[in-house]
């Protein structure tokens, strides 16, 4: 197909989905006026750009692939037609955001699937306190679990530029949403990383409050595209309470995690303090000593049963 004419057919595709030139590319990532270029016909897209352009198309078209390129005129108009939309389809939301994460989440989502352990600043104490969060694939998505005593948090995550995005709900009293940002790793296994959790502190005379995390990767998962069975996270789930309960957190943490989180020692129910130039993300490969030390630390003492210790 020569390039005007496949221009025209951009053309039209962005007149049915209702977008500009510039908003596609901010999609696949390139600059504006190459898409105008594509459209008018003098220059034609990479391979590679098309099948991004196809496959975004295909996410609000089913149906629609490569082929639809070099297909009748008529085919491809009705390709361009909204299919009608059953309720419960509804539920799909930031569609732009779930197609750029799952080409990430193809790429590299496997870096972070495990079982990890998240430590942060309670919101109403200074205190430490550590939540399992475990991530596992579905598909080209991925899913998280976080359970705890008085919360069971699941959701779904995002991973943007290298960073990740969760977002969850408590799947048993559904009243709250909770979010955390994360930081990603370039290559490798991630093996710790940290960021920032938001959530609600449980009364509704107290704003929602920001900590700082940091996240280890205790284990691997058995199957990463399966959450594990329920029987292994409510052992799991009950050592760690044990742990909590036995304020056993701060020493196993070890001194350099807990100076990262406190942020230099603050007692607010409010906490926003994590500059950029003390980033806690790391793999296997470039982990320092401390966080190593702190990942054997953890994994001893939650693992060290065989019957629920999972491939590590």
């Amino acid at each position: 197909m020569a390039s005007d004419d496949l221009g025209d057919r951009l053309t039209r595709a962005l007149e049915a989905l209702n977008v500009s030139r510039a908003r596609l590319a901010a999609i696949i990532g390139v600059d504006k006026s190459v898409v105008g270029r594509w459209t008018r016909g003098l220059m034609r897209p990479s391979e590679h750009n098309l099948s991004l352009i196809t496959a975004w198309i295909a996410s609000q078209r089913p149906g629609f692939d490569m082929t639809a390129w070099a297909t009748s005129a008529t085919r491809f108009a009705a390709l361009l037609v909204p299919p009608a939309i059953e309720p419960a389809e509804l539920a799909e939301w930031l569609p732009v955001s779930a197609f750029h994460s799952a080409i990430e989440v193809k790429r590299e989502g496997d870096a972070y699937c495990g079982i990890h352990l998240l430590i942060r600043q309670r919101f109403m104490t200074p205190a430490l306190i550590a939540e399992l969060f475990i991530i596992w694939r579905d598909g080209d998505t991925l899913r998280m679990h976080s359970p705890g005593a008085f919360w069971n948090f699941r959701g779904r995550g995002f991973i943007l530029h290298h960073q990740l995005y969760f977002i969850a709900e408590d799947a048993d009293v559904h009243d709250g949403l909770v979010f955390w940002m994360l930081n990603g790793v370039a290559g490798g296994t991630m093996l710790a990383t940290d960021g920032l959790f938001f959530g609600a502190q449980g009364y509704r005379e107290r704003p929602p409050s920001v900590a700082p995390v940091v996240v280890l990767r205790l284990a691997a998962l058995g199957d990463r595209h399966a959450e594990p069975e329920a029987a292994m996270i409510a052992a799991l789930q009950a050592r760690l309470d044990s742990i909590i309960e036995s304020a056993r957190v701060d020493d196993l943490a070890g001194p350099e995690i807990v100076r990262h989180l406190a942020g230099g020692g603050s007692e607010s129910d409010h906490l926003l303090r994590m500059p950029a130039s003390r980033g806690f993300c790391c793999t296997a490969n470039d982990a320092p000593t401390s966080v190593i030390n702190a990942v054997e630390r953890w994994h001893q003492a939650i693992f060290d049963d065989a019957a629920i210790n999972p491939t590590c």
